[in-house]
């Protein structure tokens, strides 16, 4: 199996046209194009012949058109028996003959109600360890994960994320705040976390934290020592996930 890390990032419920989450949408884009390969290049899937914007994402993006790509493709949800839209959901990837291959999707809500599926965006791009340095990725995944986190203004993101809660246990259930090799919080989180026992603890920007589980490798899910690092991670996210994952 070729390696794959992934980037995947939430926030909180919020109202925002259309044009205000494309300029986001420009930003990550354009912030993400600037540290590696991988992230340039993209193609829009969906609509490919009636869509009025390009299927080569314009670079510099272009709030517009990015604006135009979110309305074409609308997530409806029906609530009392009608209709209602709730968000956006689009996806891109590079083409089919482009190395190394990567993909991302973006599912925003328009509503303030809160959804697990929504209000979400993730990237996933394949790695070769024969070729890409441990130093070098290692900088392009903790960059793209704090400008996610910013473009996006999010509550959490993480890196190579899962439950890594032990396997073991009778009841494992979905977490909402799940570890990973590196786990962003904002600062409302933050303030709720138990001091972490050999994690990385970074403070960055508007009072966040960034936690990474491994330093100096690149993160493999097939690993012992890695998943253990990853449940380490875990357990410092445990009063995050109290209660169901409420917020105070």
């Amino acid at each position: 199996m070729v390696p794959y890390l992934d980037i995947t990032a939430r926030w909180r419920p919020r109202l925002e046209s259309t044009k205000e989450t494309a300029g986001r949408l420009a930003r990550w884009l354009a912030g993400i194009a600037a540290l590696d390969r991988r992230f340039m290049g993209w193609h829009r899937n969906g609509m490919r012949y009636r869509s009025a914007v390009p299927r080569a994402i314009t670079m510099p993006p272009v709030v517009d058109e990015l604006r135009i790509w979110l309305e074409e493709n609308p997530s409806i949800e029906s609530r009392d028996g009608r209709k209602h839209l709730a968000g956006y959901y689009v996806m891109a990837r590079r083409p089919d003959e482009a190395l190394p291959h990567a993909n991302f999707w973006l599912s925003p809500r328009c509503t303030l109600r809160y959804d697990g599926f929504g209000n979400r965006i993730g990237t996933t791009f394949f790695t070769d360890r024969d070729t890409d340095r441990a130093d070098h990725l290692t900088a392009v995944v903790r960059n793209a994960l704090l400008i996610t986190a910013s473009a996006w203004d999010c509550e959490w993101a993480a890196a190579a994320h899962g439950n890594f809660e032990d396997m073991s246990l009778p009841q494992k259930k979905l977490l909402k705040y799940e570890s990973g090799w590196m786990v962003y919080l904002d600062e409302a989180a933050a303030s709720r976390l138990h001091e972490p026992q050999y994690v990385t603890v970074e403070r960055v920007v508007a009072g966040g934290v960034l936690l990474v589980a491994i330093e100096n490798a690149i993160f493999d899910r097939r690993n012992a020592l890695h998943i253990a690092a990853g449940r380490r991670l875990q357990a410092a996210l445990a009063p995050l996930n109290a209660d169901g994952g409420k917020d105070d």
